[in-house]
């Protein structure tokens, strides 16, 4: 479950560099969003639903735990936080 949480936060990530230019000199990481979007997806109906199931790479079904998964990841991780957001978590 970790492995596709993961995978799905770095390609959200590889998506966003891309649209950088090569000149650009920025951090970004989609570690704080995927899991939102992850959380979101099985809420939707429609083509929102289809969006975020292909922006996460899971599945509606899986969605939630995937998510669940990836934020315990970062809760227990020293020194780091998802989001200032998060901060509750």
């Amino acid at each position: 479950m970790i492995d596709k949480a993961v995978a799905g936060a770095n390609a959200l990530t590889r998506r966003w560099v891309d649209t950088l230019g090569s000149e650009a000199s920025v951090a970004v990481s989609g570690a704080g969003v995927w899991p939102l979007l992850a959380y979101l997806a099985p809420a939707a109906d429609g083509p929102g639903r289809d969006e975020l199931t292909a922006t996460t790479g899971v599945s509606t079904d899986d969605a939630a735990s995937t998510a669940a998964a990836l934020v315990g990841l970062l809760r227990s991780t020293p020194g780091l936080r998802a989001a200032p957001a998060w901060s509750w978590i």
